[in-house]
């Protein structure tokens, strides 16, 4: 009887629960990293920025470029993005992709990414494939203002397939004493 019982109960408390967002819906990689605080690849579609919205974000710090995937969804949707674009643009010829791994991030554009996220208001991260710039303005955000330590924010980075070998973000990062200035 209580077996029975217990199934019910179960069953019961699985029926209230609501249904997991189909796949699709959800951008790639996408994480609540803080309150507030999201990160994700770029969303592709209108479903996957209603989904976006849904979950509380107002605010998309875009770090791709234009040419790596489109906002316009996000804008349609009613979400403020912020187009702050750094390097590595990826998924490019050889030779770009070789060339761009030894950019270095611009640090106005990584100032003004800390200013969004640190004003709250619910604020998507994202770049490309929401791993490597995504990740260091996560760690950023992570070490000035959640107090986190320098070797922890990083190993969140790697978790989330941060690519030490992007020379540019991987020496920022390395040369980051916790606060940015230009």
């Amino acid at each position: 009887m209580r077996a029975f019982l217990f199934l019910v109960a179960f069953a019961v408390a699985g029926c209230q629960t609501p249904a997991p967002p189909k796949v699709g819906e959800v951008p790639q990689n996408f994480v609540q990293v803080s309150p507030g605080v999201w990160r994700s690849a770029q969303p592709t579609n209108p479903d996957e920025w209603k989904y976006v919205k849904s979950q509380g974000v107002r605010h998309v710090v875009k770090l791709n470029l234009d040419s790596e995937g489109s906002d316009a969804d996000a804008i349609a949707a009613g979400l403020d993005v912020h187009v702050l674009s750094i390097q590595p643009e990826g998924d490019k010829d050889l030779f770009d992709n070789i060339k761009n791994t030894f950019v270095g991030p611009d640090v106005a554009k990584l100032i003004e990414a800390e200013n969004i996220i640190a004003a709250g208001g619910g604020v998507l991260v994202h770049c490309t494939h929401g791993q490597d710039r995504t990740g260091l303005v996560i760690g950023l955000h992570r070490v000035m203002h959640e107090h986190k330590s320098k070797a922890e924010a990083y190993d969140e980075m790697l978790r989330y397939n941060f690519h030490p070998e992007l020379h540019g973000l991987h020496e920022f990062w390395e040369d980051f004493t916790g606060s940015l200035s230009k």
